[in-house]
């Protein structure tokens, strides 16, 4: 696959994922913390910039989505690590994640 049309591809899982998070324009998703450049959105969103590792972390958690769905397409879209701290999480149980998981993929589908 060339770079230029992975880059579309994922701008397009970045667009769709601010969408479901409630950023209605990339302008709202980049003044929400953590802040971003409003034209890097857009750029990454269109396909024109590529998105580097650190980015990508940072959109996983800033929409509660998951990295492996923003590279691939494939697996569950909602991530917990964007809606509860790495903190809270490390400190619950496996039966508890699994609660909070549940419950963040309810919120994300009622959106």
């Amino acid at each position: 696959m060339a770079e230029k049309e992975f880059d579309r591809i994922i701008g397009a899982r970045l667009r769709e994922a601010r969408i479901a998070a409630g950023y209605e324009s990339a302008q709202s998703a980049a003044d929400a913390r953590p802040k971003v450049h409003v034209q890097s959105v857009r750029d990454q969103e269109a396909g024109r910039r590529g998105v580097n590792p650190e980015q990508l972390l940072l959109y996983s958690k800033k929409y509660a989505v998951s990295v492996q769905w923003l590279l691939t397409g494939e697996g569950p879209m909602t991530s917990i690590e964007g809606i509860v701290d790495d903190v809270t999480l490390k400190r619950l149980t496996p039966e508890k994640r699994r609660e909070v998981a549940d419950f963040a993929r309810f919120v994300a589908e009622r959106k």
